[in-house]
């Protein structure tokens, strides 16, 4: 995986009909996206015994659409990763379909299928140049202050504001999903633990924390760029939830290591190296292995210790049935156990069996590489930014999936946000033209994020060069 470039400038080209046409859609699609994500799930519209959430029910009014889009857009090229998505889908479909009875199977599996590819799709249709993934970071940290300002309010109020007016509205009583938590031992530091608009506060904070480095990347200066990364900190600290705090505080880590280690040549693979020793070292002390200790990386030790209770029956139920997995409601745990699972990647697995958890590791993995590639021509700082933010955000998802089951709202921004870099994968955007070196030079794309950068500007100091001088 690539991480560092030779900045250079680039030839300026006619950017075609439909790249504008992209640039159009995003400026509602992906706005809708994030506004459909952050709506209550109470506003769902019920057909029969189907619930179509906000966010389900946009991804299947424009999966047609963007997949159209896809298929007539001369700028796209359907890439390997594209088709291994659809091969994870279909699997896990196939796999609900035959632990379920047929019509639940179909509602489950097409429910799932419809979600993550509807929000994949918007990303990879309408995300198509450095402007659009701009403006779609814009729209995501507007949106983060919404969510966290209602947050604030819930935390001191004591109680979850947004589901008790939700359920209200449509005439339901408020379930006993929200209502317990408003016992005083669920409270950490004193504070109620905010649901905002989503599910749960883990979830909340998860939407968050995963701005955290697109923010630092792509910010035009330092003020504005410290300011954001504040209120994003400030937003994810009233989840009060590990999995989000981790997430966060691993994202500024990755960034403070993008930053220190710019001159030192290798770096990933030394970084890779002395992590392995650092881990190998605390497994041996701990008697744990990776995932476990990653698993029982919680503020509230009980919490910790539960959650490898559901990794040691869950992954034993994925062994006893590694084609087609289980059903959820059917797997063997202790006694004291509930059938919520914590973890993203072990529901997958569990429901989808080992073809399908293996299909979408390699869907990530063959998206994050593609996107890395080491290329003969030099990257632009702004790709780079982009690059860098978006890649560190997808690494910190995937590690917070091992302590958070991302369902709802959550499960299609989890496919969007993946689908939110495509566009650097299968175009040469961002790419110096060595050919022709100083024909029409080209600025950076200006946008809602983002530093200009100066014809004149000089490769920075040393062999490992990187995105912006933070």
């Amino acid at each position: 995986m690539a991480i560092t470039y030779q900045p250079s400038m680039r030839v300026t080209r006619p950017i075609p009909r439909d790249s504008q046409q992209a640039a159009a859609g995003s400026r509602w699609i992906v706005p809708i996206f994030f506004v459909v994500v952050a709506l209550p799930a109470e506003f769902a519209l019920k057909i029969f015994d189907a619930t179509l959430s906000p966010a389900r029910l946009f991804a299947l009014f424009v999966i047609l659409p963007a997949f159209a889009k896809l298929l007539s857009d001369r700028t796209v090229r359907l890439m390997a990763f594209d088709y291994v998505l659809f091969c994870y889908l279909l699997w896990l479909w196939l796999a609900i379909l035959v632990n379920h009875p047929l019509g639940k199977g179909i509602y489950l599996g097409g429910s799932l299928t419809a979600e993550a590819l509807g929000a994949y799709a918007i990303a990879r249709a309408y995300v198509r140049t450095y402007e659009d993934f701009a403006r779609a970071v814009g729209v995501y940290f507007t949106t983060i202050l919404v969510v966290a300002a209602l947050a604030v309010v819930e935390s001191f109020a004591g109680f979850a504001i947004i589901h008790e007016i939700a359920f209200r509205l449509i005439g339901e009583e408020v379930p006993l999903w929200i209502t317990s938590n408003y016992d005083a031992m669920y409270d950490r530091l004193g504070l109620f633990r905010p649901f905002s608009t989503f599910d749960h506060c883990i979830l909340y904070g998860t939407f968050c924390a995963g701005a955290t480095a697109l923010i630092y990347f792509l910010s035009r200066d330092q003020a504005r760029k410290w300011l954001r990364l504040s209120a994003v900190v400030v937003a994810v600290f009233f989840s009060l939830s590990s999995g989000p705090y981790m997430g966060c505080l691993m994202a500024l880590g990755l960034c403070l290591w993008e930053k220190v280690t710019r001159p030192i040549p290798n770096r990933v693979l030394l970084t890779i190296g002395g992590l392995l020793a650092v881990l190998l070292v605390i497994m041996i002390g701990s008697n744990r292995g990776l995932i476990e200790i990653l698993i029982a990386s919680t503020l509230d030790p009980k919490s910790g210790y539960y959650r490898l209770f559901i990794w040691e029956y869950g992954s034993a139920a994925v062994a006893q049935n590694p084609l087609f997995g289980i059903s959820l409601d059917k797997w063997t745990r202790a006694h004291f156990m509930s059938t919520s699972i914590d973890n993203f990647w072990l529901v997958m697995a569990m429901l989808g069996g080992l073809p399908a958890i293996g299909a979408l590791l390699l869907f990530v993995l063959s998206i994050l590489l593609k996107v890395n590639r080491r290329s003969t021509l030099p990257e632009l700082r702004w790709r780079a930014s982009a690059r860098l933010g978006w890649t560190f955000t997808v690494l910190i998802l995937c590690v917070e999936g091992l302590t958070v089951h991302y369902w709802g709202q959550l499960y299609a921004y989890f496919f969007f946000m993946i689908g939110l870099g495509a566009w650097m994968a299968d175009t040469q955007r961002g790419f110096a033209a060595a050919a022709e070196p100083r024909q029409h030079i080209r600025q950076k794309p200006s946008g809602w994020v983002g530093r200009r950068v100066s014809p004149a500007s000089k490769p920075l100091p040393g062999a490992m060069q990187t995105a912006e001088t933070h």
